[in-house]
């Protein structure tokens, strides 16, 4: 299954880093995009714990988990997980168009989940919703404010009678003031700060363009201009090794 899926390389990518991805239960959509199942989604479809999103009313077996930047981040955050390359920052000339980017994370989502229909502490009904997915949670990896038509993405998602919930660094303050001005505010806007001070916060996320606490800064001035979504400010504590 594997080998069959190498098939499916991103053009930025080799073999060896798709494989990582492959593993670690990613799929890989477009030309810059991937998907992988939350924990959660695989709880709630077996009649399980739902995650913290169920305080904004989301189903956890309904929700998908996507980026439309994989690997591309301008941080290096010293509690990231991810794959790390050195070309992490590095520009992507063409870009995937949203609803292109939606059908094939829906369909894998559906592919993933399939197994899912002959276990026994998932319901028919619970499945058959999961087939639908009507949450769509834009984080995953890399940072999605990055991908430049990510406010379209929302944009569509919404089209489609589906919610989002955007997770950012906050380093494109520029992208972030484009979705108030232009219709297209996420349902959630969770932006992480990684520090109080720029000392810290440059200690700690390790940015990769040299006004990254400027940026940041401009978009928690940006946050009360979000009307229309449910703004959150994660604050990401700093451990001894890393003072």
């Amino acid at each position: 299954m594997l080998k069959t899926s190498l098939a499916k390389v991103l053009p930025r990518f080799g073999p060896d880093t798709t494989r990582r991805y492959l593993r670690a239960g990613y799929r890989l959509i477009g030309t810059h995009s991937g998907i992988q199942v939350c924990r959660w989604t695989r709880a709630a479809l077996m009649g399980r714990r739902l995650c913290y999103k169920r305080w904004y009313g989301v189903q956890s077996h309904r929700c998908l988990q996507l980026t439309p930047s994989l690997q591309f981040c301008n941080l290096r955050c010293v509690f990231c997980w991810r794959f790390h390359s050195p070309d992490r920052l590095k520009a992507q000339y063409a870009w995937d168009c949203p609803s292109l980017i939606l059908d094939e994370a829906v369909a894998a989502q559906r592919k993933l989940l399939s197994g899912f229909k002959a276990n026994p502490h998932v319901t028919e009904t619970r499945f058959e919703e999961a087939m639908k997915p009507r949450h769509v949670a834009i984080s995953l990896d890399g940072e999605p404010t990055l991908y430049p038509m990510i406010g379209d993405l929302i944009r569509e998602i919404r089209r489609r009678g589906m919610t989002s919930f955007l997770v950012t660094n906050g380093t494109m303050p520029e992208r972030l003031r484009g979705l108030v001005e232009h219709d297209a505010e996420p349902t959630n806007l969770y932006v992480s700060l990684c520090g109080p001070d720029r000392l810290t916060y440059d200690n700690v996320a390790r940015p990769l363009v040299a006004d990254a606490w400027n940026r940041i800064r401009a978009s928690l001035g940006l946050m009360p201009r979000f009307v229309n979504s449910r703004t959150i400010l994660k604050l990401t504590s700093q451990g001894p090794e890393h003072a």
